[in-house]
């Protein structure tokens, strides 16, 4: 089955309630779809179905959180459930910002890595990284070679070699 073709009869209007409302396999099947558009080379594509399955993940990540204050559970805990959402969110948001920058949207893309490093969800050092050395790409393209040498700077600090 053909998951683009699959997923081009699910309602694409951009509504957020649409959106929110996607079950986990259903984030995973958009990101899988986003994955074919990207290798494909439909890049625009492919960020509007990475955006969509981490506009669903973002919403269950903050229900969960929502859902551990009320149920009395230490604030710094992070559930193996929370953690491997945070984990796929992070996934979609960094294939969506390349998907931005091979296709030389430097704004959009210098927007979506600052979005992940600014979320107070939970990332791990390899994902900050990635996204600082993102947005350094960007931020060359768009010549702020300051701003570009912080970021490729902060990338390096993390882990990220490239």
């Amino acid at each position: 089955i053909n998951t683009i073709n699959t997923i081009n009869t699910i309602n694409t209007d951009g509504d957020s309630t649409y959106s929110n409302s996607l079950s986990n396999s259903e984030a995973l099947e958009l990101r899988l779809a986003g994955k074919e558009a990207h290798d494909s080379g439909d890049f625009q594509r492919a960020a509007e179905l990475f955006q969509k399955a981490a506009e669903s993940l973002h919403m269950q990540l903050h229900q969960q959180q929502r859902h551990q204050q009320t149920h009395l559970s230490p604030p710094q805990t992070v559930t193996p459930e929370a953690s491997a959402a945070a984990e796929e969110y992070a996934t979609c948001r960094l294939h969506q910002a390349l998907c931005y920058l091979k296709s030389e949207k430097y704004d959009q893309c210098l927007q979506t890595c600052s979005d992940i490093l600014d979320d107070n969800i939970f990332h791990t050092s390899a994902v900050r990284a990635r996204a600082y050395h993102r947005r350094a790409k960007a931020k060359l393209a768009l010549q702020d070679k300051t701003g570009a040498l912080q970021d490729a700077r902060a990338a390096a600090f993390l882990g990220d070699r490239k």
